[in-house]
């Protein structure tokens, strides 16, 4: 499912300006990433060559979907409202300017040589699974233990939470969304009436 997520949204990239694609990619980048961590005692050295390209993708395309978000989300919401300052034009245009690199800078990398071999580990990645043998371990022993550290990274960052600066608040964000997939990745094990008001939470 995150494969598809990622591979799905490479033409919208290239083809539109729709800030939905790069923030879909991101999606699913973070999700295979979060999954990879879930698996990391029984993956192999294809799972941390697969985790590395989602990193380096992952980043370019993180710095277009902020892009995005400061020109859609942020900036035009207030043009030509009363709360539109002098100075707005030439804001703007910085934004558009800057939002216009980072998606050819991601264009770039869609069109080249390690974006397909991205696609080519993804391709691939069910037959690297079969060749696996320590994915014979069962399933519940790994999650309860991936569940566990996942759950102690969201502890840690959280704590003191009123006193945290913004970065220390974005990680926690970003660990309490990788216990999410996490927990939507070994739903299946628990009982419904116990993960969905859980992940609700989350």
């Amino acid at each position: 499912a995150a494969s598809r997520q990622i591979v799905g949204n490479h033409h919208i990239i290239l083809e539109t300006d729709e800030p939905e694609g790069p923030h879909q990619m991101r999606v699913g980048l973070r999700r295979l990433r979060a999954i990879l961590r879930a698996f990391e005692p029984l993956l192999d050295e294809a799972a941390q060559r697969l985790n590395r390209h989602c990193i380096a993708f992952g980043r370019s395309v993180g710095a277009l979907r902020d892009a995005d978000v400061l020109w859609h989300d942020i900036s035009l919401p207030v043009k030509g409202t009363a709360f539109e300052a002098d100075g707005y034009d030439e804001l703007e245009a910085i934004l558009s300017s800057h939002r216009s690199e980072k998606r050819d800078e991601v264009r770039a990398m869609l069109g080249g040589t390690e974006f397909r071999a991205l696609q080519l580990e993804l391709a691939l990645w069910p037959q690297a699974l079969d060749e696996n043998r320590l994915l014979d371990t069962p399933i519940a022993d790994l999650a309860s233990i991936s569940l566990d550290r996942a759950w102690k990274r969201v502890e840690k960052r959280g704590r003191n939470v009123a006193r945290l600066t913004i970065s220390e608040r974005h990680d926690l964000r970003k660990s309490v969304k990788n216990l999410r997939y996490a927990v939507e990745c070994f739903a299946s094990l628990y009982p419904e009436r116990a993960v969905k008001p859980f992940i609700k939470r989350l």
